[in-house]
């Protein structure tokens, strides 16, 4: 049993490895051809190009359930074709056995993909965006513009992210608790010190008052060289949201995601993005079990093209499926887990039950 473990193990990595390598190429082709669009100043074709390998690290993730699937279809189903499958069968070796078989090489598949999402992916993209800013805009070093934040009772308004930390203008909009406006205050540029500290300079401040019928009735204006402001909003959380939550790692969306919660600003989009990757493990898991189910019927007379073919579709339109079903979570204001979990207990459910009508 040993060795037929490490076959069917070598088979299904072997398998995967092919597919990914293929669907990868053809995605890196893709984009390189739309990113060339981009391409001027210092941005060159070269440069282009490392901007989209970096980016594919990111795709890894996302690509590895369908290549998992093709390759278990195109793998295992090429023992079927070989009625190698009917041997084992003889031997008494049922699905869920082959299954346990299988598993190592599963979490080879698995361990692979959430080291990529969890320390690679992120570094690469958000260091393949930076540069990208940079080159694009050859006099400019700054990579973040037009963000707004919430910070207790007050709404910040920053220009740019400058790579040595200075943000250039600031906004701070402070309201009283039935909200109104109190105070303006305008800066040029600040320095974080600390993560909580920031050195605000050139500040133009403006204090609005209001009669006792809650009526403004103007401002006074003070003026200074620098002045200190106490916040949690660090260089760390803005370069954050410089990156889709899609390609933040678990640790980044679960601090990004308390840093939202604390200012009480909507944090459904994170909540998805985290929850899609505590998820794919499981993901796979399910879509291997239910490409079992196909070899073991019909699929095993079907050409190794028919299989690739086969999985990408459905490994595709099972992508699909979960993520629209998120988006409706974010529509619906559901708990994202809820709508994540619905397309995999689909394919289970469809896939025993397609089990059961080969057999009868």
């Amino acid at each position: 049993m040993e060795k037929l473990e490490i076959y069917l193990g070598k088979k299904l990595l072997l398998a995967t490895i092919v597919v990914l390598f293929v669907v990868l190429s053809l995605d890196f082709l893709i984009s390189f051809i739309s990113e060339l669009e981009d391409v001027k100043y210092h941005y060159t074709a070269y440069r282009a190009a490392i901007y989209v390998l970096l980016n594919i690290t990111r795709h890894i993730e996302e690509f590895m359930p369908v290549a998992a699937l093709t390759g278990c279809l195109s793998g295992l189903g090429g023992i079927a074709a070989d009625n190698e499958l009917i041997a084992m069968r003889s031997l008494g070796v049922s699905n869920l056995q082959i299954f346990k078989m299988i598993s190592k090489a599963l979490i080879i598949i698995i361990l692979f993909s959430m080291l990529v999402s969890e320390f690679v992916a992120p570094y690469a993209v958000r260091k393949a965006e930076i540069n990208k800013k940079i080159l694009v805009n050859s006099k400019s070093s700054k990579i973040l513009t037009g963000v707004w934040r919430k910070d207790d009772n007050e709404f910040i308004n920053i220009n740019s992210l400058e790579l040595n930390g200075k943000v250039n203008g600031i906004s701070r909009f402070v309201f009283s608790k039935d909200m109104r406006l109190q105070e303006l205050i305008l800066a040029s540029y600040a320095q974080i010190v600390e993560g909580k500290h920031w050195i605000l300079t050139n500040v133009d401040k403006y204090i609005i008052n209001y009669n006792a019928t809650g009526e403004s009735i103007g401002y006074i204006k003070e003026y200074y060289d620098s002045l200190v402001w106490d916040i949690s909003l660090s260089t760390k959380i803005l370069q954050t949201a410089l990156i889709s939550p899609d390609f933040l790692s678990i640790m980044e969306l679960i601090s990004y995601n308390k840093y939202l919660q604390q200012e009480s600003i909507q944090s459904q989009e994170y909540q998805l993005s985290l929850w899609k990757k505590l998820l794919q493990p499981l993901v796979i898991l399910v879509l291997i079990f239910a490409s079992m189910q196909v070899i073991s019927g019909n699929m095993r007379t079907a050409n190794l093209g028919i299989r690739i073919v086969l999985g990408i579709v459905f490994g595709s339109a099972f992508i699909i499926l979960q993520k629209t079903m998120g988006s409706l979570s974010l529509v619906l204001n559901i708990h994202p887990i809820f709508c994540l979990l619905l397309p995999l207990i689909l394919c289970l459910i469809g896939s025993i039950i397609y089990s059961w009508h080969i057999r009868g």
